[in-house]
């Protein structure tokens, strides 16, 4: 059985490697904050398009996700500004 001190200690040394490793193209600052400040999976953020953004209700139409599912997740306003000024 994993303890939470081990999982704990994983994710400091993670943060600290990601702290160090900042990517410095735009594209992929603007991917990762939209993976990140939606809780999207890499393939659901990779199949993201233009259509499925809706700045009117702030929402993102998420397809074929975990299950084949399909889900709305609320768009954040600082990841909405990111992806219209990439």
């Amino acid at each position: 059985m994993i303890g939470s001190y081990w999982i704990a200690s994983i994710f400091i040394e993670w943060k600290k490697l990601s702290t160090q490793a900042v990517t410095q193209q735009r594209r992929y600052q603007v991917f990762f904050l939209a993976l990140y400040s939606m809780g999207l999976r890499l393939s659901e953020g990779l199949n993201l398009t233009v259509q499925d953004i809706d700045a009117h209700t702030m929402q993102i139409h998420v397809r074929n996700g975990k299950g084949g599912k399909d889900r709305l997740v609320p768009l954040p306003q600082r990841t909405l500004n990111a992806l219209r000024a990439y």
